[in-house]
């Protein structure tokens, strides 16, 4: 069997083996490009060292054409070919805007295990029309959620590009509406018995039992608390001056383990107001934001520094004899978590 690569100029031939470095986009010529587009019809075994799903990437970026995207669609169809090839043949198509392409992805999804489907799902958020939200929507349930939310993730991508009205739920993965997160105003009483039970250092911070707000995380409740100075306007003031720690966040693990801070509450001053943020007691900011003072006292805006899965908002007010505060997860499922992430700071 004659070998095709020799049909390549050098350089490509280089270029198409597995091991080699790939930047960019490759621009090839009309002599590569006819070569290639036999290599991959041939389905020619990978004795020339040439990597077919290098080729396969290389074709439908150099020439995404209605007969390429026959071709990868062949390609996709065949049950001969591997999973691997199968997955780049689907991310071809995504680079071709054709009924040729479309129609291949939309019957492939049918058979197609998890990994496939997610390389066609990604395919179709880039060349998805009206049709495929029909294909989407017979998606059956007992793929895994992983590959729901992808599925989720691009319908609700097609219905903004399409412009088709919908009211489907999906829509949340592009323009997530915010929810409130469970915050709870705590009593002086309830305050008091919580210093009782404080323990470890608090890093000279003189907290106020005057006034304070609760939340669960990770099935403990935790505390917002202030530091003293803060109790009044003129003293609040202060907090304009110079660097502070004006608060802290304290969790309650146990009866055995009695209750400890687990984030501090830093401020920073700045033009007509003070930057604010929270940190874990390893120095990672959690939140960021500023506090901009009023007659009253001052209003709070914090917002999630983590990129965590529940990224969050919190939003109050400080007066002279409260503490006021509301708190909302920004977006939908939230990303998944990774091996090894803590949850968020407020649950």
């Amino acid at each position: 069997m004659q070998d095709t690569a020799m049909d390549l100029a050098p350089k490509t031939t280089e270029l198409l083996q597995a091991n080699a470095a790939l930047f960019g986009q490759p621009r090839l010529d009309a002599q590569d490009i006819k070569a290639l587009k036999r290599r991959i019809a041939s389905g020619m075994a990978e004795d020339t060292g040439i990597s077919l799903a290098r080729a396969i990437r290389i074709l439908a970026r150099n020439e995404p054409s209605e007969e390429v995207a026959k071709l990868l669609s062949d390609v996709l169809a065949d049950p001969a070919s591997t999973q691997v090839i199968r997955r780049r043949a689907a991310q071809g198509l995504g680079a071709i805007d054709s009924d040729v392409a479309r129609d291949a992805l939309h019957n492939a999804v049918r058979d197609a295990d998890d990994d496939l489907l997610s390389a066609i799902l990604r395919a179709l958020a880039n060349i998805g029309n009206r049709e495929s939200l029909r294909v989407l929507d017979a998606l059956r349930a007992e793929h895994s959620q992983h590959i729901l939310d992808e599925a989720a993730f691009t319908r609700a991508l097609l219905v903004h590009k399409t412009g088709v009205s919908s009211d489907d739920a999906d829509l949340d993965r592009i323009a997530p509406k915010p929810r409130p997160v469970p915050l709870r105003t705590e009593t002086a009483k309830t305050l008091g018995a919580v210093m009782k039970r404080l323990r470890g250092p608090t890093f000279g911070l003189a907290l106020a039992e005057t006034m304070g707000v609760s939340f669960v995380c990770v099935n403990q409740r935790h505390y917002v608390l202030l530091d003293k100075a803060l109790s009044g306007r003129a003293k609040m003031a202060n907090v304009l001056k110079r660097p502070q720690i004006v608060g802290a966040i304290v969790a309650d693990q146990g009866v055995s383990e009695g209750i400890a801070v687990r984030q501090l509450i830093f401020s920073q001053p700045e033009k007509g107001g003070v930057r604010l943020s929270i940190t874990s007691l390893q120095g990672a900011v959690l939140f960021l934001g500023e506090a901009r003072f009023t007659d009253a006292g001052a209003d709070i805006v914090l917002r999630d520094h983590t990129g965590s899965r529940l990224p969050t908002a919190i939003r109050g007010a400080v007066t002279t004899k409260s503490l006021e505060i509301e708190a909302e997860f920004l977006g939908g499922r939230g990303r998944r978590k990774r091996h090894g992430e803590q949850e968020p700071l407020v649950r």
